[in-house]
């Protein structure tokens, strides 16, 4: 107790460890998690890289103090090694050539001098890097026993691992909906139901997740649906969130990036590369960040690590205590145990999504008299679809429909629901199940950036046992859609 009382004068008033669940003996009890502290998920995205230079430094010196291990392959030993060239001012001769690289081999792609100069340093010494790689299944299972066994030392205050670009290769399964992460399967130590069964043995303490890094080539459906799969479930169930595939995938000025089957000739002055257009634009590692082709290791030039790096003491910082404008503020709660809360996703689902409950803004107008389905070949149509969206944050809106499903005018329990959901001129599946409750309805949701003012819902099919979709009967008594189609804004 001692050793505490020597350092409380130096951290009154900041603190909170928080976000990469932490495991100390007997853990101070002036570092409340901030994190779990607020009810409201926090987003370090390619946004908030601008908030570096913000950082008061009474919160770099409280987030220096927080001891963070975080485990990764060979992009996260590039991360680790902008960490390195933050702690140095960027004019310090001790700054090392390959943190200042603003020169791109295609001109197209070199970055303003002015991303790669910081004027102080920033004391790294309490963060951690370990390599740590393997099948995404193996990787979760490998980071439990370890937790499990006690390998990971106990003075750390923050915990993390991320996925790589290669645990989300067109092979992996990592994103399917029955047996992917985010799925809840039979046995244990390799999904995120596993993992939080983990996190709420440590209710102090705070695990950061990750979305996966990227390449050129990948850029692809698994990476893309699975980082989808992971902001949700972060903004879904209030989690500290570190997106590296956003800023990645984001040039310094915020334009988007795609991957390299574009149709467009690249060569690097080595290595030259042009894959015909596939026709579809997946988030992909920008060229500003890594001269490689295929790949996406962020050596040459430097604006890809230092930036992630950027991002991580803008983490650190916030989960210090830091409250910069416009985000929200601590609100103290009880520390619930984690549940096995059903996942939000964009993906084909059979489980149900009730981790959010707005309260409706349109109900449906007639109120037949509920019957389970029979069988007979009788039509099945949609009887009505409600726009339910809200606004999470200034970053991020939900984008919800109910759909009521209906034959012969009374509700129909278990039928699956098909449909899409279309912003910013891309298409993601968005599916749902009735559940047999007599409710008639499921709802259908993604989480939408703010740049996106509205999306379009649309059902694509609807199918029951003993019944047959008729979308020529589909209604809307509301009048706010033609009862396969609805827009919806928050």
């Amino acid at each position: 107790m001692k050793k505490y009382i020597q350092i409380i004068p130096l951290f009154v008033g900041i603190l909170a460890i928080s976000a990469f669940l932490v495991f100390k003996d007997k853990p101070n009890p002036e570092f409340e998690s901030y994190a779990l502290s607020v009810n409201e998920p926090i987003i370090i995205d390619h946004t908030s890289v601008e908030l570096f230079d913000r950082i008061p430094d009474e919160y770099i010196q409280a987030a220096s103090q927080l001891k963070m291990l975080f485990m990764d392959r060979s992009v996260g030993s590039n991360i680790n090694d902008g960490l390195n060239c933050l702690r140095y001012p960027s004019s310090d001769r001790n700054t090392p050539n390959h943190c200042k690289r603003y020169n791109h081999p295609d001109a197209r792609f070199s970055v303003d001098p002015s991303e790669l100069s910081w004027s102080r340093g920033y004391d790294r010494s309490n963060f951690d890097f370990d390599f740590f790689y393997d099948t995404w299944e193996k990787m979760t299972e490998n980071f439990i026993r370890a937790m499990d066994s006690g390998q990971y030392p106990g003075q750390y205050d923050v915990y993390s691992f991320q996925f790589s670009y290669l645990n989300v290769t067109d092979n992996d399964t990592i994103a399917d909906p029955n047996n992917g992460f985010f799925a809840n399967r039979p046995g244990d130590f390799n999904d995120v139901y596993d993992l939080e069964r983990r996190i709420a043995q440590h209710p102090d303490k705070v695990f950061v997740f990750w979305t996966t890094s990227l390449s050129r080539g990948i850029g692809n459906a698994v990476s893309r649906d699975f980082n989808n799969q992971m902001r949700q479930y972060a903004i879904a169930n209030n989690k500290v969130l570190l997106d590296v595939a956003d800023i990645e995938s984001h040039d310094p000025s915020g334009n988007p990036c795609y991957d390299n089957r574009d149709g467009i000739y690249y060569s690097n002055g080595n290595i030259s590369e042009n894959y015909p257009d596939d026709g579809v634009n997946y988030p992909a590692i920008c060229q500003h960040y890594t001269s490689e082709v295929d790949g996406g290791h962020l050596g040459s030039p430097s604006a890809g690590k230092i930036r992630i790096a950027k991002a991580i003491w803008v983490m650190m910082a916030r989960l210090a205590g830091w409250n910069p404008d416009g985000l929200p503020a601590p609100t103290p709660t009880n520390i619930v145990t984690p549940t096995n809360t059903p996942i939000i996703t964009i993906l084909p689902t059979n489980t149900p999504v009730p981790t959010f409950t707005p309260t409706p803004t349109a109900v449906v107008t007639f109120t037949p008299t509920p019957t389970s389905a029979q069988g007979g070949g009788n039509d099945i149509y949609v009887s009505d679809i409600d726009n339910l969206s809200d606004n999470i944050n200034s970053s991020y809106w939900r984008a919800r429909a109910r759909v009521y499903v209906a034959s012969d005018g009374q509700v129909v329990s278990g039928a699956n629901v098909y449909g899409t959901i279309t912003y910013n001129n891309q298409t993601y599946t968005a599916n749902c199940t009735v559940p047999t409750n007599n409710s008639g309805f499921c709802n259908v949701t993604i989480i939408v950036p703010t740049s996106a003012s509205s999306a379009l819902f649309r059902v694509t099919g609807v199918s029951q046992s003993g019944f047959s979709y008729n979308p020529s009967l589909n209604v809307d008594p509301d009048g706010d859609s033609n009862g396969t189609e609805i827009t919806l804004t928050p």
